[in-house]
């Protein structure tokens, strides 16, 4: 008779919903322990996650009342910049004291408007107090094109000739190279995803190395299993809820945030499916199309004001 192993036996491990769900109520609705301090500037990334996060879940509708969904679109609008794009957070803001001298303490960023869109996407926000500008003419465009083009510069004219020997690529002049930049999934000891040759599994290379192989169309390049079986049953805390970054950590945003993630592309009917690229649901993508649609028609109404002045 074949012998079988452990995990044959005992079954895969599942996914515990209601401490998930509590730990992420708690994150929400209470204040968030003093290690976050240091995070006071990048409120708004923590809200995605707490937000997106309930939402995989399926559990956002039930524990947000209509009124504390407005009051936190209201919050996220509050961030909005006046020259396009939105802020991590609101302290950085000079109101009527605002002019050119200052204006380099208080910008708008990528990583902040892509934060606050997605959830202002997953919070059933209207988008109609975006501030739209015309891309022909716009800060908005001028903004991103610099952002764009000197990152892609830098990072492009690298890429070919900083490739190391294992095929990686590195984030800077650093040979260490990382999932992260590479796009490269590496599954430790059948278990969780690394980044680096050489280094221990970590809980969010379950989403960055999956993502990337999911973005790719090439999922079935790992081993979803092994991916699944870490994640509940190695950094999955088991009293607190939500993920650690390794065995026997406490939990943290980032990482709880992206287990959950994790935990969809590898296949778990126990998230809501995620969009590897967009990293929220899948299903807010049509919601997404009908966004973009109705600004076009408003950026179509801006030229035609813009034409019937001049």
């Amino acid at each position: 008779m074949a012998i079988m192993r452990a995990e044959e036996i005992m079954g895969e491990p599942k996914l515990d919903k209601t401490r998930h769900v509590k730990y992420w109520t708690r994150c929400l609705k209470t204040l968030l322990p003093h290690h976050y301090t240091s995070n006071e500037s990048n409120r708004m990334y923590l809200a995605y996650f707490i937000v997106s996060a309930l939402d995989l879940l399926g559990a956002l509708d039930d524990i947000l009342t209509e009124d504390e969904r407005r009051g936190y679109i209201d919050w996220i609008y509050r961030c909005q910049h006046p020259n396009g794009g939105f802020r991590m957070w609101p302290g950085t803001d000079f109101g009527a004291r605002a002019n050119r001298e200052n204006a380099r303490w208080d910008p708008a960023n990528i990583p902040a408007t892509y934060f606050a869109l997605a959830t202002l996407l997953i919070l059933k926000d209207d988008f109609k107090r975006t501030e739209l500008t015309d891309p022909d003419a716009g800060v908005d465009s001028e903004f991103v094109k610099s952002q764009n083009t000197s990152d892609t510069r830098k990072k492009g004219d690298g890429m070919t000739s900083e490739a190391q020997v294992d095929g990686t690529v590195p984030a800077h002049q650093d040979p260490e190279c990382s999932a992260g930049v590479t796009m490269f999934d590496l599954l430790v000891d059948g278990a969780g995803m690394n980044g680096r040759v050489n280094k221990v599994a970590d809980t969010c290379y379950g989403f960055w190395a999956g993502a990337s192989l999911h973005v790719m169309q090439q999922p079935n390049l790992y081993h979803r299993e092994a991916v699944r079986r870490y994640l509940l049953g190695k950094t999955q805390h088991p009293v607190l809820g939500g993920h650690g970054k390794f065995p026997g950590d406490l939990p943290d945003l980032l990482h709880s945030y992206l287990g959950l993630a994790a935990l969809s592309l590898a296949g778990s009917d126990q998230v809501k499916e995620v969009d590897g690229g967009a990293a929220f649901r899948s299903d807010h993508d049509l919601t997404l199309k009908k966004v973009r649609i109705a600004t076009f028609r408003r950026l179509a109404n801006v030229r035609a004001g813009r034409k019937t002045k001049a």
